[in-house]
């Protein structure tokens, strides 16, 4: 059974999988299906594959002595599974110049309400919600003595509408719709846990989300509705230092060299399948590092871009700039970002201020929710395989998920696949919110021993929402008359060639 998702004020359509009885999602949770926006493909087929506990077992001096990963989809079993709940500004009853209520889930989006408001101040949004509760009774049967006595999982879609404001990146050129699959947990303390014996703790909740993503080759009109272009994507990661000669292009975007400008690394289109880390614990860098090019440290990746392929030697996305694609951005580097100041959408950091103070710390730029900064999140693009599809029979969501994370698509194929001519590919998006850290101290910066002091300092938070700035979608073609980046591939520092020659698929930038 299916619920139609049809909203004229946004231009979303799509469906809404249902289980038994028509008014709560099939095992798992939340899943959509054929997401348009304008009669623009975007999406076949988007839902989390579930959750991940990492309970740590503590003895009573605080060490930590067993650790163990528990995988929970979003059923019943282990959950009690809510009703869906369909989401839409309330509409004034009287006088009719009256602002619309807004949608109260853009609390839990941060800043982000602009996102649903239109110039005259009414609120025009969409969305879809399910809730879902881990009771005290699953706690005392697997970690009992445990910190934690439940735990609440919350899914919202929410969609906007199309256009320029509020900026969907730093130019405020770009009109895009968006789609925030935001997930929001909390968890509820246990007052009688007893810490004079063994007791458990959770170290970090991890969520899962397949994305099979679809969108038009075209650059000015939807094809058949039925999605057949091949997918490409792309990988990129931010330049964090403006470079003096060429800066003035990232900011105009008037140049190809932007591009060069604009990422430290780039694979546009990816050569082959990939399987790579966007944050480590909150931070842009992994590894020991000592100062803008550290030795030993290696930057992550920072946002992914997909598009239909248009046929070979056609030209794909500019970069920067994607026109006419899906975009994903979990960070902004940290080049122009005194241009981006007043633009809070875009460019929050996430870290409380004794991390931001941190040398590193000003160019964290990271688009997550500031209770829950610390959050190592990965990515992946492969090919719609039939054992990583959970709409196929026998596919069982635990076998979607492992605790090694990598190791769920090598398992499948040791040598990634090549999709550098496009195919039907899948993004797969997993965050992990970790109770604490103790950043700033795990990186080494001898050249500023003075700011070492905050080595030990650590984060505890039971509540936060993921994925909140979700990923937009910009389906018409170039406005304005702005030029953009380049639209031929891209691949620096590592070349096609070399990419070609040893595919692996753990690829950093």
């Amino acid at each position: 059974m299916t619920i139609a998702i049809a909203d004229r004020a946004t231009g979303w359509t799509g469906t809404i999988l249902t289980g038994t009885g028509g008014t709560a999602p099939p095992p798992g949770g939340l899943a959509l299906q054929d997401l348009r926006h304008d009669q623009h493909n975007f999406a076949r087929d988007v839902r989390m594959i579930g959750i991940r506990l990492k309970l740590e077992q503590v003895d009573p001096s605080g060490t930590v002595t067993t650790t163990r990963s528990v995988f929970l989809p979003l059923s019943n079993p282990p959950f009690t599974v809510g009703a869906i709940t369909i989401l839409t500004p309330a509409v004034p009853a009287a006088p009719a110049t009256s602002t619309l209520t807004y949608l109260r889930e853009a609390d839990e989006a941060l800043q982000f309400r602009s996102y649903f408001r239109d110039s005259t101040g009414n609120y025009i949004g969409y969305g879809v919600r399910c809730d879902y509760t881990l009771p005290a009774s699953w706690f005392t049967t697997n970690a009992a003595n445990c910190e934690v006595s439940g735990l609440l999982i919350s899914q919202r879609f929410l969609f906007s509408r199309y256009g320029l404001s509020p900026r969907h990146e730093p130019g405020g050129v770009l009109q895009a719709a968006r789609c925030h699959p935001m997930t929001r947990f909390e968890y509820t303390a246990n007052p009688a846990v007893d810490k004079t014996q063994a007791y458990y703790r959770i170290a970090s909740l991890r969520f899962d989300y397949r994305l099979h993503l679809y969108v038009d080759s075209s650059f000015t009109a939807p094809t058949a509705t039925t999605p057949t272009a091949p997918q490409q994507a792309g990988l990129f990661a931010d330049e964090d230092v403006a470079n003096p000669v060429t800066g003035l292009g990232a900011v105009a975007r008037i140049t190809a060299a932007a591009s060069r400008t604009a990422f430290s690394a780039v694979e546009k289109p990816l050569v082959c399948e990939v399987a790579a880390t966007g944050l480590s614990e909150g931070c842009p860098l992994i590894g020991p590092r000592t100062i803008y090019a550290p030795t030993g440290a290696t930057h992550c990746w920072d946002n992914t871009h997909w598009w239909g392929f248009r046929g070979t030697g056609a030209p794909m996305i500019s970069a920067p700039g994607g026109f006419h694609a899906a975009h994903m951005h979990w960070r902004w580097g940290g080049a122009g970002s005194a241009l981006r100041a007043t633009i809070p959408e875009i460019d929050t950091s996430g870290a409380p201020t004794v991390a931001q103070d941190h040398p590193w710390g000003r160019a964290i730029r990271t688009l997550v929710d500031p209770d829950v900064w610390i959050q190592t999140i990965r990515v992946a693009v492969t090919k719609n395989d039939p054992a990583l599809d959970p709409t196929r029979s026998g596919v069982t969501l635990d076998s979607l998920s492992r605790e090694d994370w990598p190791t769920l698509f090598s398992s499948v194929r040791p040598t990634p696949d090549s999709i550098e001519a496009g195919g039907d590919l899948v993004l797969w998006y997993s965050t992990e919110v970790h109770r604490s850290t103790d950043f700033p101290g795990r990186y080494s910066f001898a050249i500023f021993p003075q700011r070492l002091a905050a080595a030990t300092t650590l984060f505890t938070r039971t509540a936060g929402t993921v994925f909140v700035h979700g990923m937009f979608f910009a389906h018409n073609p170039e406005i304005g008359g702005f030029g953009v980046g380049t639209r031929d591939p891209q691949h620096y520092p590592r070349t096609a060639a070399t990419i070609r020659s040893s595919p692996t698929w753990v690829r950093q930038p």
